[in-house]
Order: structure tokens, then sequence, then C-alpha cells
């Protein structure tokens, strides 16, 4: 797959993720929502200690964080959950280096680091 194909998938993933949330009463949006945010806290942090030299929190807040993570919550972004389903182990976080937006971690990541 090239970047550039992978990059329209992605794009086609994220219309179907829209369409998918508007089907969601808004208790379940809230839901989604915060397994989404949860998933990318976690995947930023999985990033920052395998890639960076600046960790964005410690080994307990990942530890407690991973243990939440409930890959049964559909987000409608089908790679994304098929990748958690996937690659995703609670107890390391070496599965951020097969993360199909590695480029999108790696943003947040400076963002929050202030690079």
């Amino acid at each position: 797959m090239t970047k550039e194909t992978k990059l329209v998938d992605l794009r086609d993933n994220f219309y179907t993720y829209n369409k998918y949330r508007k089907t969601l009463s808004e208790g379940d949006n809230l839901i989604v929502s915060k397994e989404i945010a949860k998933r990318i806290k976690l995947a930023v942090a999985a990033y920052a200690y395998e890639y960076g030299d600046n960790p964005v929190m410690s080994d307990g807040e990942f530890d407690k964080l991973a243990m939440e993570v409930d890959l049964s919550i559909k987000t409608g972004n089908n790679i994304m959950d098929d990748f958690f389903k996937t690659n995703f182990d609670a107890f390391t976080g070496a599965w951020v280096r097969s993360h199909p937006d590695i480029v999108g971690l790696k943003r947040i990541y400076n963002m929050k680091i202030g690079v």
C-alpha cells in the first residue's frame, strides 16, 4: 500500500466514521467519544515512550488507562478499531510501532511537548 493509498483510505474511513456518529444517541455518542479520547491519549503516551525522550505520563497512569480500553466499543473508525483489536496489548506500548497513523501521533506528541 502506498502512502497516497493509505491517506485515501483514512479519508474514506473518516467519512464513514462521521456517518456512524450521526446514527448514535447522545449517550452512546458520549461513550464513543470517551473511548476515542482514551485510545488517542494512550497511543500518544506509547509513542512518547517508544519514539520520544519525553514521557507524557507515568508508567502507572499508562497501565491504568490501558486497562480501561474497551475493545468492544465500535468507534466508527474501522481502521483504528481493527488496529486496536489486532495489535493493542495493555501490558506494553510496543503496539504503537504499527499504528496506522504514526504521523498523526507524532504531530500530537510534538504539540503536547511544545515542539
